[in-house]
């Protein structure tokens, strides 16, 4: 069975590149099979909700409808798919899964213990990175990534859960060069948990 690694940080902050650097170096320097998955799944309905609420504004209007379903999202994916994914894989790389739930469900008002009682029903990552630092420079394309008050509550969220959950994710800082990050996650995942050790012996 795979590995579960999930990259996490606020908006703008390159979790969709890591992914994709840290997918190519377990395929191509460690030659093990690997898969990405960006979160909101591309699923029929609640993918196409989930940007309906962000485009409309309404994802701040009804904060906890909307974590709901961003969970009902990720849920269903791990239903149908994720089991299949993990049995063909090494390693699966989340860019986000539920730690995301929990922290931007805090940051606009919902209960911590509601958000994790949804985050508890999804499985557990081996690990997971949390990107921070100041956004890169992008033009806001929706309700969430506009509102830079979110988002610096986002980060401080996210940087409270690394301190306290210091064995099973990391902080690194996003504001450095892409190739600076990438080479920080690798060189984390292979004395975190051991994520990456039994590829590189």
């Amino acid at each position: 069975m795979s590995k579960i690694i999930v990259i996490e940080g606020a908006d703008r902050c390159g979790k969709a590149t890591q992914s994709r650097l840290l997918r190519d170096h377990i395929r191509n320097v460690l030659n093990k099979r690997v898969e990405v998955v960006e979160v909101p799944i591309k699923s029929p309905v609640t993918y196409r909700l989930i940007y309906w609420m962000l485009g409309s504004g309404t994802a701040k209007k009804f904060p906890k409808l909307f974590q709901w379903l961003q969970f009902a999202n990720r849920k269903i994916f791990q239903v149908t798919h994720l089991t299949s994914l993990m049995r063909k894989n090494d390693y699966i790389i989340f860019d986000r899964w539920s730690l995301s739930t929990i922290v931007y469900g805090e940051a606009e008002g919902v209960p911590r213990e509601w958000s994790e009682k949804l985050a508890e029903r999804l499985v557990a990552p081996d690990h997971t990175i949390l990107l921070l630092g100041q956004p890169h420079t992008k033009e806001s394309e929706d309700v969430y990534e506009a509102d830079s008050a979110l988002q610096d509550r986002v980060r401080d969220l996210y940087e409270n859960w690394g301190f306290c959950h210091p064995i099973t994710s990391t902080i690194i800082d996003c504001s450095q060069s892409r190739e600076e990050v990438h080479e920080k996650i690798v060189q984390t995942l292979k004395v975190s948990n051991t994520i990456l050790e039994e590829v590189i012996l």
